[in-house]
């Protein structure tokens, strides 16, 4: 496979984001596997902590700690709450630095969380989410959305409090986070692009939500689904520009994952701006807690899934794939303009094409002119173009064709794939 030759691919759709690549180094331990499934199941520990060590050298500290069948199933309210309580407990027991005051007496423990937190029994009973508009995932349940993209709503539970991510009010998220607080928020999930519009979250938006749920109490989770790697940065949040308010102590505290990463569920910030008030300081009381909570179930992923995703994170470190979404994403966007251009008025300004490198989202009429295949809901006007990283895609020629139309028309024609 690392002999081949990957043709520019005209499939944007990507499974909606599951593949990053369409060809994937394989590790030797594919071979092993089959050829001998037993010897590799009894090293499944040592397999799950490479993982483990992988991604938080990737991601730069972010634990996986919990695993889940779909990302909307790690983003739902009770889930983090327990997590948020049991993490507490847990402190609490092990006698950390914490500055949660309790005493050792479990029938007591629950009531010094909940001052601590700013909880009262609605944020244990029915815990919510304030969400920032323009997410598609509800954050409210599984499988789950609140995007207009689909006929019907579906979702159960309590609805999610919206944020409008408007920098002109950004000096009254305090206040509104404050509601959001009384009426059950435990958190604030936003996407750093928007998945319905493709507008990114600014910087200074950013900013001021982080300090107003650190005033509030309220943990700052990220949906990093789509946006992980695509994005320029392993995760979006981690961009130069969102770097003055993502530093280890101050940044986000959980992250959702999954899609192209092939795990899906929620990684932990230790350091985060409320995640490190636990006092879990040290990488041995992180890993012990991330022990903890993962042996709440007997094993949290299949073997085999479990190997695709160590081969994932590798060639993304390999290769460097959050730089070459980068080089991928302008080369993509100055196609469509330079094939826009040949039909355009003398003079006339490029049509903006939204989101952030390698994640695209282009209007619907712009998008049906071009042989690609994107992701597209039923009443969506944007459609999202998820191109692979392969490093084809980087290739400077493609800008140089003369007709981006006749060159995809071409590639379709073709097998994907050269031996060489």
């Amino acid at each position: 496979m690392g002999n081949d030759i990957v043709l520019p691919d005209h499939d944007f759709h990507g499974s909606w984001g599951r593949r990053y690549t369409i060809c994937l180094p394989l590790s030797n331990l594919w071979d092993e596997y089959k050829s001998n499934r037993a010897s590799v199941e009894l090293r499944y520990d040592e397999i799950l902590a490479e993982y483990t060590n992988l991604f938080m050298e990737f991601f730069d500290g972010f634990i996986p700690l919990s695993f889940h069948a779909h990302v909307s199933d790690a983003s739902n309210p009770s889930l983090i709450t327990g997590f948020l309580l049991y993490t507490a407990g847990v402190s609490i027991l092990l006698g950390l630095d914490s500055s949660i005051p309790t005493r050792m007496v479990q029938p007591e423990m629950i009531e010094p969380i909940k001052r601590f937190y700013g909880w009262n029994n609605c944020h244990i009973t029915a815990p919510r989410f304030a969400v920032i508009r323009g997410a598609y995932g509800a954050a409210y349940g599984h499988l789950a959305y609140i995007s207009k993209e689909w006929d019907l709503s579906l979702g159960a539970g309590p609805e999610p409090f919206v944020i409008e991510p408007d920098d002109s009010l950004a000096a009254d998220l305090k206040d509104r986070l404050c509601e959001a607080k009384s009426i059950g928020c435990i958190a604030v999930v936003l996407e750093m692009v928007s998945t319905t519009n493709g507008l990114p979250i600014s910087p200074y938006f950013f900013s001021k939500l982080r300090e107003a749920c650190l005033e509030n109490n309220l943990f700052l989770i990220v949906d990093e689904a789509l946006t992980a790697i695509r994005c320029g940065s392993p995760f979006c949040f981690q961009r130069e520009e969102y770097a003055v308010s993502t530093a280890k102590s101050c940044g986000p505290d959980i992250v959702l994952f999954g899609k192209g990463l092939g795990l899906c569920g929620f990684a932990v910030n230790f350091g985060g701006q409320m995640m490190k008030k636990a006092g879990f300081v040290t990488k041995d009381s992180q890993m012990l807690m991330t022990a903890f909570w993962r042996n709440l179930v007997t094993q949290p992923v299949q073997t085999p899934v479990l190997i695709e995703a160590i081969d994932i994170l590798k060639a993304a470190q390999t290769e460097n794939w959050p730089d070459r979404s980068k080089s991928v994403g302008r080369i993509v966007r100055d196609l469509v303009w330079e094939a826009e251009a040949r039909t355009a008025m003398p003079g006339a300004e490029r049509n903006p094409i939204r989101g952030l490198d390698s994640m695209i989202l282009i209007e619907r009429h712009r998008s049906s002119k071009f042989p690609i295949n994107g992701a597209m809901l039923k009443r969506s006007m944007w459609v999202r173009w998820l191109p692979k990283l392969d490093l084809s895609m980087t290739d400077p020629n493609l800008g140089e064709l003369p007709d981006l139309t006749h060159m995809i028309a071409a590639l379709i024609s073709r097998s994907r794939k050269v031996e060489v």
